[in-house]
């Protein structure tokens, strides 16, 4: 269902994507979220009482490209992650009590996996994950790790 390369608006479609799966789940959802003048991809809740106790940010990143990713990948992660500490702050600002973490989900086809080293400066409350949407086999895929070097 993940989209391909030459389709257009892919992270919307991915947006998409992991809202169904979240709910699905019994989580609920809320997509794209004004929180004063940011507006991160996705804040759920885990119970059945909608309220921002407890809930999770999540922010989506695709790199699903016909070319090489790698060089976009590392010339873009210190955004990425910047983005998604920011979002993280400023929501943490409005509801004390939302999770200490915000996800950043990076969705990535091509011929390379994607892990990031132990010396990578990830923000203290950023959770990276790198989420292979191609169609080989993940294990079989050589290996790049993002390294802080």
């Amino acid at each position: 269902d993940f989209p391909k390369p030459k389709d257009k608006n892919k992270e919307s479609r991915i947006s998409k994507i992991v809202t169904e799966f979240i709910f699905n789940h019994g989580y609920f959802p809320i997509v794209r979220p004004k929180t004063g003048k940011a507006e991160p991809d996705i804040l759920f809740e885990p119970s059945n009482i909608v309220s921002w106790d407890n809930s999770v940010l999540l922010e989506l990143k695709q790199y699903i490209r016909e070319e090489d990713q790698e060089s976009e990948i590392r010339r873009e992660l210190p955004n990425n992650i910047g983005q998604a500490a920011e979002y993280y702050s400023i929501v943490k600002e409005i509801k004390r009590d939302i999770a200490d973490t915000v996800h950043l989900l990076i969705f990535y086809n091509g011929k390379k996996r994607f892990q990031i080293g132990e010396s990578y400066p990830v923000e203290k409350n950023v959770v990276v994950d790198f989420i292979y949407v191609g169609d080989g086999t993940p294990s079989k895929l050589e290996t790049v790790i993002i390294d802080g070097k």
